[in-house]
């Protein structure tokens, strides 16, 4: 039984790429399943003692429904990365794409928000950084010939 998804004309590359969309995918799913089971609960206690917490409300239900829309989207794209869908390498690209561009534009408001560094400035500086430059790797690998070939575009 060959449980390997390796094929000779898919380079082995990929399927990295597929488990690390996998780990973010989840990490987003979870993320927003605690968003909606924790910090909403949370909130609509606040708000029904004082309404002016209701938009913090409605910001939460949005922020955990994009968590796990964003979530799904990139786990599809690992399991279509997996299978060697021809879909899945043009959606990991436009994936990989908007992680980068997210992850870069998030750094002046981070630093413009904590003011003073610290080590919390600090950390979350360098976890931005990483999201860009994985993705960024991922969107490199993604769009070489060999990769492009084997996903038959």
């Amino acid at each position: 039984m060959n449980i390997s998804n390796t094929s000779p004309n898919r380079p082995d590359g990929v399927l990295m790429i597929a488990g690390y969309y996998l780990l973010l995918g989840l990490g987003f799913v979870f993320g927003g399943i605690v968003l909606l089971t924790a910090a909403v609960p949370s909130a609509l206690q606040m708000a029904s003692r004082d309404s002016i917490f209701l938009t913090g409300v409605l910001v939460l239900v949005i922020l955990a429904g994009s968590s796990l829309a964003l979530g799904s989207w990139t786990i599809q794209c690992a399991r279509g990365l997996w299978n060697g869908l021809p879909g899945a390498r043009r959606g990991a690209v436009v994936l990989s794409s908007l992680m980068v561009m997210m992850s870069l534009l998030s750094l002046p408001p981070l630093w413009f928000s904590y003011g003073s560094p610290d080590e919390d400035l600090i950390m979350l500086l360098l976890l931005a950084l990483g999201l860009a430059s994985t993705s960024g790797l991922s969107l490199w690998y993604l769009t070489r010939p060999a990769v492009r070939r084997a996903f038959g575009a």
